[in-house]
């Protein structure tokens, strides 16, 4: 997935190799108690609110988005 517009976008307990929503607009995203094996692409995601899980460093690329993680 990439380029997602929606409200809201819930991901939970979830097991997958990558996630990629970059150039995404998501009112309110949370993303908690998945099991992500590679990266998290949010490059220029921007969000209104968002619920982030703890990630490895260097897992998640945040460029030009306005995500802080948690």
């Amino acid at each position: 997935m990439h380029h997602v517009n929606t409200t809201v976008l819930q991901l939970k307990e979830c097991e997958m190799d990558s996630l990629d929503l970059s150039h995404s607009r998501i009112a309110k995203l949370e993303l908690t108690g998945n099991s992500i094996a590679r990266s998290v692409d949010l490059t220029r995601t921007q969000v209104e609110q968002s619920k982030l899980q703890p990630f490895a460093k260097g897992q998640v690329k945040l460029e030009g988005s306005n995500i802080k993680p948690d």
